[in-house]
């Protein structure tokens, strides 16, 4: 997560905002083998890449939706400089 771990108590704003993307269907945070956060984003690969996938990250505002139905539009604070990696 890089520079972006000082906005830890804002990571359910990237699950939120990702979930409106067709194909992204989940988000989850995990320290690697030498305890650094890094991010993941689980995508079906028949309907989002990993571009759509850094667009959406690196969106200047973040849609989120609430359980109410509700969504709110806010600027996006986190920044991802470098693409990562995609597994299957």
């Amino acid at each position: 997560m890089g520079g972006n771990t000082e906005l830890r108590n804002k990571y359910n704003y990237i699950g939120s905002h990702l979930s409106g993307f067709k194909g992204i269907v989940g988000f989850e945070t995990s320290l690697d083998s030498m305890g650094i956060e890094m991010g993941r984003v689980f995508f079906v690969d028949s309907l989002a890449n990993g571009d759509k996938v850094f667009s959406a990250l690196n969106s200047d505002s973040l849609l989120l939706h609430y359980s109410d139905g509700r969504l709110a539009k806010v600027v996006n604070p986190f920044e991802f400089p470098e693409k990562g990696s995609v597994k299957k």
